[in-house]
């Protein structure tokens, strides 16, 4: 599995909603999700509740990392754990750098969305993501946008000691988008 995957993937979630007959889709995503979720803005009418300068081998590791950090949530084995992660550590550099590349053509384009958007971030987190975060805030075209950092959140935020407050959050900036109704 490659990014062009990762990419169709996120296309086709979105597609399907579509066709679903929903008019009104609303994003709420966390970490690489972002990047896919951006990408989606540039190319349709999203509305959105947001890493560019990793080099390939932090971007693999962090990936890592990260996965082992939610099957241990999860409530998975070490030995499972090790297994699954198998998959992530085979996958070569030159994947991770299209990747890489990918984030940077997505986020050079930020100007060109103009959905609403919420960016959230973590402080805990590490600090490129908060300047991340305000760099495509700084950017995006859109006349609805806010920022906001949570103080007690790390990288899986809507995991972590924040999470109601994330969710009331989300669901306050997208109930305020005008004609949208939740219930």
């Amino acid at each position: 599995m490659n990014i062009n995957d990762w990419w169709k993937d996120a296309q086709e979630a979105y597609y399907f909603l579509q066709q679903q007959g929903y008019k009104r889709i609303s994003l709420i995503r966390l970490s690489i999700g972002e990047i896919f979720s951006l990408k989606l803005a540039q190319q349709e009418q999203i509305e959105m509740s947001a890493p560019k300068d990793r080099t390939p081998e932090p971007l693999k590791q962090r990936l890592i990392d990260y996965t082992r950090a939610y099957k241990q949530l999860e409530g998975k084995t070490t030995e499972e754990i090790a297994k699954e992660l198998l998959a992530f550590q085979e996958v070569s550099l030159h994947s991770f750098k299209m990747f890489q590349q990918f984030i940077h053509d997505t986020v050079d384009q930020v100007s060109a969305i103009t959905a609403p958007v919420a960016i959230y971030y973590g402080n805990k987190d590490d600090s490129l993501y908060g300047m991340s975060a305000n760099y495509i805030y700084q950017n995006i075209s859109s006349s609805e946008k806010e920022i906001k950092a949570f103080p007690n959140s790390t990288h899986l935020m809507t995991l972590g000691k924040d999470q109601k407050l994330i969710f009331e959050e989300s669901m306050s900036f997208i109930n305020s988008l005008k004609g949208f109704c939740y219930g």
